[in-house]
């Protein structure tokens, strides 16, 4: 049985967003990471990975700012008592390197062959919040405008949208295709009490993210008084989390890929007399 998956995981920075996915690569997989917001080669954990070839690094090279931060400055402009921004200079090439990346997968796997690094883990982008700020200069380039408007919300969404469904299709090509965001905590503005935590997505969007992934996990971290760092992840609502899964978990779970599919895991191992395995 060919088990897929197109994952949604979502958390603070150090919740252990990117190292979830490296436990695949116990369990016999080889994953594709396009790097947006260049941190990679930072990450001591992921070394190992890099340097065996069972983590391929595919960097996003385009700065997401242009200029030095003088140059920036300059760009502040007052209008009408307000303050903004000069557009972009020049057109940003961040969000469209991203999808020729993914563009050049999608055609490989129209085509019926496999990722040309025989990679069967996709994770596209490591951080959807930084490739959103991407996509948002490029807009405003395209527009010749120094703040995002009204009118741009329609672009900005249905770009999202477009990226959600190719990389979903890609689960063809990839036994599983990961996406990974901040979080972002909302709360109420009179009593400041926290009222929902969610993918950092601008607007409605944040909330409509079930309506493309079967599998969303909040990861989170516990650090006790002694002993090493906790890391798990909540699978179904809990609190103010959102979250869902369609397989047969608790609502949380170590965050280890071995254990979110202990069930695919059990159906796919043979079996030998005796019922053991």
């Amino acid at each position: 049985m060919v088990f897929t998956s197109f994952i949604f995981l979502y958390g603070r920075p150090g919740t252990g967003k990117t190292t979830l996915p490296t436990t695949l690569i116990k369990m016999g997989h080889k994953v594709r990471h396009i790097d947006v917001d260049g941190k990679a080669h930072d990450m001591q954990n992921l070394q190992p990975f890099i340097k065996e070839g069972s983590w391929i690094v595919q960097p996003i090279k385009s700065p997401l700012l242009d200029g030095t931060l003088r140059d920036r400055v300059k760009g502040i402009i007052v209008v009408k008592g307000s303050f903004g921004m000069n557009p972009p200079s020049k057109q940003p090439q961040g969000y469209l390197e991203f999808v020729d990346i993914i563009d050049e997968l999608s055609k490989l796997h129209r085509a019926g062959k496999k990722d040309p690094d025989n990679c069967t883990v996709l994770v596209a982008p490591d951080s959807l919040t930084i490739l959103l700020e991407h996509l948002t200069r490029l807009l405003l380039f395209l527009t010749n405008k120094g703040k995002f408007e009204r009118d741009h919300w329609a672009a900005w969404a249905s770009n999202l949208e477009e990226i959600f469904h190719t990389l979903q299709s890609l689960q063809g090509m990839y036994k599983h295709v990961i996406i990974i965001a901040h979080e972002q905590v909302d709360r109420d503005e009179e009593t400041g009490r926290v009222v929902g935590i969610y993918p950092q997505i601008a607007g409605s969007m944040r909330f409509k993210v079930g309506d493309y992934f079967t599998e969303i996990y909040h990861t989170k971290v516990e650090i006790p008084a002694e002993g090493s760092p906790i890391y798990y992840v909540e699978t179904r609502p809990v609190g103010k989390a959102e979250a869902r899964t369609s397989r047969a978990l608790d609502t949380e779970e170590e965050s280890d890929f071995a254990t979110l599919f202990k069930e695919e895991l059990a159906k796919s191992s043979p079996k030998v007399k005796g019922g053991k395995k």
